[in-house]
């Protein structure tokens, strides 16, 4: 949807804000309803993802899991936004979060219509990948609980673990629906719907382990499934240094190794990551002392620049937090 509007002609975008505008319910919400073509099937559906000013995150623990969400309005304090961020095609089942539904290849090397094709090859000829599917589709759908929740979020996993190239190079996508299916389990444990939600959770278990068995079915096995996606998205994808974000990752999967309880390990690779992030600073100074340096380039690279100094900050106080943990672990 968003990055899509710009290729809209006049007419195409008139139209289209004017079946938003019929959308939005006549009550008070915190959404914004919108109309949607699945990159799978081309069906269109109706989708709805909060205002930007619905809500704030605060706090984050040592895996960046949001700790709070506070709702501008009151009357919306009950929502728990995590259940909404996974949509789901209701022809084909296919399940993205909702800043990737439209573009799923974005962290992907190949093409939309390559991706297409492969997923398409899963749903048309593979019975395993079918089964699967059948098992964790299903009830209500449009439901936003628990259950349903991590059920989307799982055939999102699934279907891009199906892909080669996904699960074997380019895997950010997956490893970040892995730590957020992480957050959202231990979501669950602070919340009334705990014991209902794992009695069906531990059912459908039953029905896919044989097929899927590293299926992340609590949070231990999502957090795992996320530091090994991180590790083969950093060791073998090319897009992180295309987009200068391999300090980012590296500090994540430092955060990950701490919450395995791996704590010097994942010191270890948080002092690579600042590493990391100060030759980024370094190249960066060095456009900025140029000769020929321009406006243009000044107002491309002192944002970096501030943003490495911020990510460093965060970095070293993350290092002293966790060198507490280690003393008192010893």
């Amino acid at each position: 949807m968003k990055n899509k509007i710009t290729d809209m002609s006049k007419e195409e975008f008139d139209a289209r804000n004017e079946l938003m505008r019929d959308l939005q319910p006549d009550g008070k919400t915190p959404f914004i309803f919108t109309p949607i073509k699945c990159p799978i099937c081309s069906k269109e559906s109706v989708q709805k993802y909060f205002k930007s000013d619905a809500f704030k995150a605060e706090g984050k623990g040592i895996d960046l899991r949001p700790l709070k969400f506070n709702f501008i309005d009151s009357d919306f304090e009950a929502i728990h936004p995590p259940l909404y961020s996974v949509w789901q095609c209701p022809s084909c089942k296919f399940c993205g979060e909702d800043n990737t539904f439209e573009n799923p290849v974005e962290y992907v090397v190949g093409s939309m219509n390559n991706f297409r094709k492969r997923l398409l090859e899963n749903y048309q000829t593979n019975e395993t990948f079918k089964k699967v599917l059948v098992a964790l589709s299903g009830g209500d759908e449009d439901e936003h609980d628990f259950f349903t929740s991590i059920k989307q979020y799982l055939i999102a996993i699934y279907q891009l673990e199906s892909i080669v190239s996904v699960r074997e190079r380019d895997a950010l996508s997956l490893a970040r629906l892995c730590i957020h299916l992480a957050w959202l389990y231990q979501d669950l444990d602070e919340n009334s719907q705990k014991t209902s939600t794992k009695i069906l959770v531990d059912q459908v278990k039953y029905s896919i382990i044989f097929d899927w068995p590293r299926a992340p079915l609590d949070a231990k096995s999502a957090l795992k499934l996320a530091l090994h996606y991180y590790e083969v998205t950093f060791y073998e994808s090319s897009v992180l240094k295309d987009k200068h974000i391999d300090h980012n990752i590296l500090q994540i999967i430092g955060r990950l190794h701490i919450v395995l309880d791996d704590i010097e390990e994942g010191r270890k690779v948080i002092l690579k990551s600042i590493m990391v992030a100060n030759k980024y600073r370094q190249d960066y100074e060095a456009k900025l002392k140029a000769k020929d340096i321009t406006p243009a380039i000044q107002e491309q690279y002192l944002p970096k620049v501030h943003l490495i100094d911020e990510f460093v900050r965060d970095t070293q106080d993350l290092l002293f937090e966790s060198k507490k943990m280690l003393k008192k672990e010893k």
